[in-house]
């Protein structure tokens, strides 16, 4: 298990937000070294602030997990309604652990996309 150098961001949930798509607006993609494959960002904001209750923790793990991408070999996957769905587990800084959840599905063109849904 991977345990990043950032810790989990404790910033206010206008900051985080305007964080978050400052980030998603700059890279759409980034690259997972557990799949060898690119996610998108596309939905990933509107994903994380779905339930209220939770956005300010969710994004504020953001940052952290785009680290853990970027590093992690391991994964789980598991198929819900059809669609394959991947599980990353990584640590922060302070070892806090920080779940991934990435789904993969058909473009109209065939093409299988992975989208980063949530981290929590």
């Amino acid at each position: 298990m991977y345990q990043s150098k950032k810790n989990v961001s404790s910033k206010s949930l206008s900051a985080l937000k305007t964080e978050v798509r400052l980030f998603i607006h700059q890279n759409e993609k980034v690259y997972c070294k557990a799949l060898k494959r690119t996610v998108s960002l596309q939905r990933a904001l509107e994903c994380l602030t779905e339930n209220p209750k939770s956005a300010k923790h969710r994004l504020g793990r953001f940052l952290v997990a785009i680290d853990i991408l970027g590093k992690e070999t391991m994964h789980q996957q598991k198929t819900v309604k059809g669609k394959r769905c991947f599980e990353i587990i990584g640590k922060d800084r302070s070892g806090i652990e920080i779940r991934i959840h990435l789904r993969e599905e058909m473009s109209d063109q065939k093409d299988r996309i992975l989208y980063f849904i949530s981290s929590y």
